[in-house]
């Protein structure tokens, strides 16, 4: 397999270049990093396409959990407490509530990866990606005519994810294609259901 085994890092390596080389075109390089996030997460989670559905629904819910954690620190930030303390309060409130929900409510559905919950919440609270914990838009540059473009923060760790969703998928669906190529020998890859 140890052909196969280069042809593999290089496909993927390729697919890593062309994203990285889009998000520094458009403005990102500073958040390209979140794909890169999703990649791994994807790759980790034994990167069955199958589970799509789960990973793209997830993120949407925890782009929406990082702005809920984002304004419920902002309000309380707001009623006099210090950042630290009314990031705490909000981090444990609504963390509670999000797995109690997802994992129990929700499990069943295709709102049920963690992982990819919390990666999107997490994101949310860099400071390249969000510096105004929720207040306005991030400028980016449109990719054809130069001209800024304004995205809102959690929208943009969202596109993001899917990007690294996309590179992942774009590298698990080629495998079995390098591996016959260069291992004919080889067994196929697993892909668990």
């Amino acid at each position: 397999m140890g052909k196969a085994t280069w042809a593999m890092g290089a496909w993927l390596s390729l697919l890593c270049i062309i994203y990285f080389f889009i998000a520094v075109k458009v403005g990102w390089f500073d958040i390209a990093f979140v794909a890169f996030c999703s990649l791994a997460l994807y790759l980790g989670q034994k990167g069955n396409p199958k589970k799509l559905p789960y990973f793209f629904c997830s993120s949407l819910a925890g782009m929406f959990w990082g702005f809920l954690n984002l304004q419920a620190t902002n309000l309380l930030v707001g009623a006099g407490l210090e950042l630290v303390y009314a990031g705490m309060i909000a981090i444990f409130v609504l963390t509670t509530v999000e797995i109690g929900l997802h994992e129990f409510v929700l499990r069943k559905t295709y709102f049920n990866n963690m992982p990819y919950i919390f990666l999107c919440v997490a994101t949310s609270f860099s400071g390249k990606v969000h510096p105004n914990w929720g207040a306005g838009w991030v400028q980016g540059v449109d990719a054809v005519t130069g001209a800024p473009v304004s995205i809102h923060p959690q929208f943009m760790i969202w596109i993001l994810v899917l990007c690294g969703m996309a590179i992942a998928t774009g590298f698990v669906l080629m495998v079995p294609k390098i591996i016959k190529k260069f291992a004919p020998d080889a067994p196929p890859p697993p892909i668990e259901e």
